[in-house]
């Protein structure tokens, strides 16, 4: 583990002999599944100050209702952002604060938050080179590896996804692999007691999980052709 920051490493040992394509193949596999945790994590801290600046003006709009219209206005409005934070649906809403305080959040309040997908697609815009995955050391031999550093907390739940997802192979569990990596990136909890449709957007999560299991199929793809060690066993590991 690199102790750089909040930064860790995520490791692959190779073998056998490689191609260009095949150091392509891994480095665009575990490239695009870092860039969905990314998204996700943007995701959530553009939710974070989207509710900040809602209570903000929560607070100020409070102070001022003096009319009994308004301030059940006020009341419909605060339960919706109770709902909506238990259950992280975005429903649709009243048309008011009408502007933005000066803790703005990452996009304007009439514009609501970015939908995942859109953030993964323009992710030069809404992170800069530290945030994206970096090549650590490269160790050129048979045996050798690969290693990559990046945010420590999206590489730890990155490295824990796949220990779940090669462990359950091993031992035949009966969950299959889309639904633990559906845990992973889930980005609303769904209550069952709150009967409201998935906004279209939020559905677009699916899109996400879709794109890591193609990047998760080809990195055993390598392994299954003895390019790569075992993974998760080596999932720590950099090269000396």
């Amino acid at each position: 583990m690199n102790e750089k920051s909040n930064e860790i490493t995520i490791g692959f040992r190779t073998k056998g002999i490689w191609t260009t394509n095949d150091l392509t193949l891994l480095s665009n596999s575990i490239g695009n599944i870092y860039d969905v945790f990314l998204s996700k994590n943007i995701y959530h801290k553009a939710q974070d100050s989207y509710l900040e600046n809602l209570d903000y003006w929560f607070h100020k709009y409070e102070k001022n209702m003096d009319h009994p219209i308004m301030y059940d206005y006020y009341k419909m409005w605060k339960e919706t952002l109770r709902l909506w934070r238990k259950t992280k649906l975005l429903y649709p809403l009243p048309p008011f604060p009408p502007f933005n305080s000066s803790n703005q959040a990452m996009l304007p309040l009439d514009k609501g938050i970015p939908d995942i997908e859109y953030i993964f697609n323009n992710l030069d815009f809404y992170s800069n080179e530290h945030e994206r995955l970096q090549v650590y050391r490269i160790r050129i031999s048979s045996p050798g590896g690969f290693s990559f550093q990046g945010i420590g907390e999206i590489l730890k739940e990155i490295r824990e996804m796949v220990k779940d997802l090669w462990y359950r192979n091993k031992q035949e569990k009966a969950k299959g692999e889309l639904e633990i990596i559906k845990r992973y990136l889930d980005i609303c909890k769904e209550n069952e007691n709150t009967n409201v449709p998935l906004p279209k957007y939020l559905q677009k999560r699916n899109i996400l999980i879709d794109e890591t299991y193609k990047n998760i199929k080809q990195l055993k793809e390598l392994e299954s052709q003895n390019k790569l060690e075992y993974i998760s066993e080596n999932i720590d590991y950099i090269p000396q």
